[in-house]
């Protein structure tokens, strides 16, 4: 059993900007890797950042929105909708053969890996009643034993992270790598305790958006790839 008790210093954030640094790095590595040039790798870095925290804020609004107890927070999926865009707006302007939208696609089980051990030390997400092995308890939370579900997505994400990269050459890597994403946030979400007795969460209503845009994508090579032939 593991037991976290109130830490006093702001883990969560300085996991999350641990998290997007890591991310950002990445993309640097992967980029200048591919040939790009050091001002546009700079500039959609930049970009990248920007979209990522509006995105997650923006996607947490929308979802948790009250009037009464209104607080600012990120959503992962926010995040990545918001590089995904970035990435996109940014392939437009360089025209770099997808470069830009492989490498941000690669990075997100990167950052979401490293961000879920800030829901893990902060004791939010937290999973359901369990008593097995590693089950975790939050002294300043609910003080019972709990599925230490932020921690399966860290170890889930990262052999995801590492997976897709060393098969980065794959023709349908984008897509393998959002599908394969969507399907683990959607399975690990019946493990929240927040979701106990719903049908579907938003963050898996959201899942189900992306295996529909990773199975298009997939279809939509291998169509272009017949009629090039």
């Amino acid at each position: 059993m593991i037991i976290i008790n109130k830490i006093n210093f702001p883990i969560y954030g300085t996991i999350i900007i641990v998290s997007i640094i890591m991310g950002l790095l990445f993309n640097y590595l992967f980029l200048k890797k591919n040939n790009i040039k050091e001002k546009n790798i700079l500039l959609y870095l930049f970009l990248l950042f920007i979209y990522s925290f509006l995105g997650g804020i923006l996607f947490n609004s929308i979802i948790n929105f009250s009037f009464e107890n209104y607080t600012i927070g990120l959503s992962s999926y926010g995040g990545a909708i918001g590089i995904c865009i970035c990435s996109i707006i940014f392939e437009k302007i360089d025209n770099s053969n997808g470069i830009y939208i492989k490498s941000a696609i690669l990075s997100l089980p990167l950052i979401y890996a490293i961000a879920k051990l800030a829901c893990f030390f902060s004791g939010c997400c937290f999973g359901v009643p369990y008593k097995g092995l590693f089950s975790v308890v939050y002294t300043e939370g609910l003080n019972i034993p709990l599925f230490p579900v932020q921690l399966i997505e860290t170890i889930a994400f990262l052999c995801l992270f590492f997976i897709c990269y060393y098969n980065n050459k794959n023709e349908n890597i984008i897509s393998i790598t959002i599908l394969l994403s969507a399907i683990f946030k959607f399975i690990l979400d019946y493990f929240r305790y927040s979701n106990i007795n719903v049908f579907l969460s938003i963050n898996q209503i959201v899942s189900i958006f992306f295996i529909m845009i990773s199975i298009y994508l997939f279809f939509k090579k291998r169509y272009n790839r017949n009629v090039c032939n």
